[in-house]
């Protein structure tokens, strides 16, 4: 889908990158506060950080955990990232 270049400069300012990224990162369905968000929490792959947000893993979840750049990269599966929630959302974890 074409983006107007108003579209594009605000998502590439929220993500301190080119349009080409923007236009990913729109085409995904990311507003550019979520998109910053993500990016802001260590994300930079576009498809794996949709994979984060469609299994309702925020921002903050994924920075809490400090491993948004490896899940990014391929080294660490979203199954570990979704037991790591499950555990920490666990009732008998409750503090």
């Amino acid at each position: 889908m074409k983006r107007s270049p108003q579209e594009l400069l605000e998502m590439s300012a929220a993500i301190g990158g080119t349009t080409v990224a923007a236009q990913q990162w729109l085409d995904a369905g990311f507003s550019p506060g979520d998109a910053k968000a993500y990016v802001d929490a260590g994300c930079f792959d576009v498809g794996r950080t949709l994979e984060l947000k469609r299994n309702g893993i925020s921002p903050l979840d994924i920075a809490r955990t400090g491993q948004a750049w490896d899940y990014c990269s391929g080294n660490v599966a979203l199954s570990d990232l979704l037991g790591r929630r499950q555990a920490v959302d666990s009732p008998e974890l409750a503090w």
